[in-house]
């Protein structure tokens, strides 16, 4: 399972509602459940896909069939998002900047068809300015702006982020994704000792 197939930040915000219905912490979830913390408080933050393991030994708790729920969280339209994904994927991989307009243009598309989840669209809105961003740091070698782009692109899911605070929250996959391209930006703009920071941070 992609952890772009489900609305997880709406999913992590139902179990977290669901455990303290039953009174329940984090620690009392931990304990009994025999999850690690730190890994509720990323399913619960909407920064993992869960296992099916995981959500076996959750529902037991919980009281409901957790892996039943999970699927009322799927996102409309993934298989064209996936599509567009994988493409921009392997182009930023083999190095084909030029043609990431038609992938940008896809994107833009199917922002503009709307009738989707807040969470979906988030995500198709970061995609997007990540593909942007690479544009302009590689085709016009405009730096600021391509940080501009990646700025924007981590405050769809981290509203409070800032390069001063970046150590500050819990990332999932995408937004690691952005922070590492932030990374190689300020190696260009700042110098080595800062971006390798952000890239052990990573």
């Amino acid at each position: 399972m992609d952890e772009f197939y489900y609305d997880l930040e709406a999913f992590g915000e139902e179990l977290k509602n669901i455990r303290k219905s039953l009174g329940l912490s984090q620690s009392d979830v931990s304990k009994h459940g025999f999850i690690n913390r730190d890994t509720l408080r990323k399913i619960e933050n909407g920064k993992v896909l869960p296992k099916q393991e995981t959500l076996d030994l959750l529902s037991h708790l919980y009281k409901k069939d957790l892996n039943e729920l999970l699927l009322k969280y799927r996102l409309k339209d993934y298989s064209i998002f996936f599509d567009i994904k994988s493409s921009l994927e392997k182009k930023l991989e083999s190095g084909d900047f030029e043609s990431l307009r038609d992938d940008i243009d896809r994107l833009k598309k199917l922002l503009e068809k709307g009738d989707m989840s807040l969470y979906y669209s988030k995500l198709l809105n970061q995609l997007l300015l990540i593909a942007n961003s690479v544009f302009e740091k590689t085709i016009n070698e405009n730096y600021e702006k391509a940080m501009e782009k990646l700025q924007k692109a981590m405050e769809f899911t981290i509203p409070n982020f800032s390069l001063s605070n970046y150590t500050d929250f819990v990332y999932s996959d995408m937004e690691i994704r952005i922070l590492m391209n932030m990374a190689l930006i300020i190696k260009k703009t700042e110098g080595v000792q800062k971006s390798l920071e952000m890239l052990l941070f990573c």
